[in-house]
C-alpha cells in the first residue's frame, strides 16, 4: 500500500514537527518538487553508523523501491529549499532502511543536505530529480531524537557511465539526546567547536585509511559548513522534540 504523504488530515508526526521548525528558521524560496531523490551512497553512511549500535538493525522496506526508476535512489518527501545563514539547503522527510529494536516501522528522519560542487542528474520528468555532489553534507534528525551527520567527498571527476554509482568517500557520526545513550555514539554536542572536532576526527580517519590505498582525499568547504547545520538540528530537537 502506498501512503499519500501529502494529506493534510493526518496527525502530525515528530518528523513533521521537526520540518515545520526547520522551515521557520530558513529563508525559503519554494518547493523543489513533490519529491526528489538522492543516491543511496548519500544516505548509507548514516545507516551504517547507526547499525553498529545494538539499538538498530538494517531493514529494507518490502515496498522499496516503489518504482523501477527508484532503484539505487532514495526519495525525499515534501522537499523544500532555503537558506540558513546564507547556506543553501534542501530538506525534507526520508525513511531510513534502519529499524529500532522492537519498533513497528522503519525510522523516519528530517533530512537536510548541502551540495558543494556537483550537478543535478534527472529532470524530474523523464527521470527522477536527483542530486550528486563532489563535496556533500547530510544531516538527519531522527524521529527518536537521535542525530546523524555525514560528510562525503568525491576525489576526482568520474566517468559519465558511473553517474549513478559515484565513488563517494564518507565519514558519519551519530549523537544521542539527553541520557538515551543507546540512540547514538556521542552525547549531543554543546558547541560548534565540539561538532567541528568530532567531524574532523572522523574525516581524518577516513583520509588516513584511504591514503594507505593510494587515494588522496581532499577536505572541502562542506566540512566547515556542516557545523552550522548540525547545530541547527540540535536546536530543532530541543525546541520541537518530545
Amino acid at each position: 500500500m502506498i501512503i499519500d504523504t501529502n494529506r493534510t488530515d493526518r496527525p502530525k508526526s515528530q518528523t513533521d514537527l521537526f520540518q515545520e521548525y526547520l522551515s521557520s528558521k530558513m529563508r525559503l524560496f519554494g518547493k523543489d518538487c513533490k519529491s526528489l531523490h538522492v543516491f543511496n551512497k548519500m544516505i548509507e553512511p548514516i545507516e551504517a553508523e547507526l547499525v553498529t549500535l545494538p539499538h538498530y538493525y538494517k531493514q529494507i522496506p518490502i515496498d522499496y523501491p516503489q518504482y523501477a526508476y527508484e532503484e539505487g535512489l532514495r526519495r525525499i518527501i515534501n522537499p523544500q529549499v532555503g537558506f540558513y545563514k546564507e547556506l543553501p539547503l534542501r530538506f525534507g522527510k526520508i525513511q531510513l532502511q534502519v529499524q529500532e529494536i522492537g519498533a513497528a516501522k522503519n525510522l523516519d528522519s528530517a533530512f537536510m543536505f548541502y551540495l558543494g560542487e556537483g550537478g543535478r542528474v534527472g529532470d524530474g520528468k523523464t527521470a527522477p530529480k536527483t542530486y550528486l555532489s563532489k563535496d556533500y553534507v547530510g544531516v538527519a534528525l531522527h524521529e527518536n531524537g537521535a542525530l546523524s551527520a555525514v560528510y562525503s567527498n568525491i576525489p576526482e571527476i568520474f566517468p559519465e557511465e558511473l553517474a549513478y554509482e559515484p565513488p563517494m568517500f564518507s565519514a558519519a557520526v551519530s549523537w544521542y539526546p539527553k541520557d538515551n545513550k543507546e540512540l547514538g555514539r556521542f552525547a549531543y554536542p554543546s558547541s560548534r567547536q565540539e561538532v567541528k572536532e568530532t567531524m574532523k576526527f572522523a574525516w581524518d580517519a577516513v583520509k588516513e585509511f584511504y591514503s594507505q590505498k593510494g587515494v588522496n582525499l581532499e577536505t572541502g568547504s562542506g566540512l566547515e559548513m556542516m557545523v552550522d547545520v548540525v547545530m541547527l538540528a540540535v536546536e530543532t530537537q530541543r525546541r520541537a522534540g518530545n
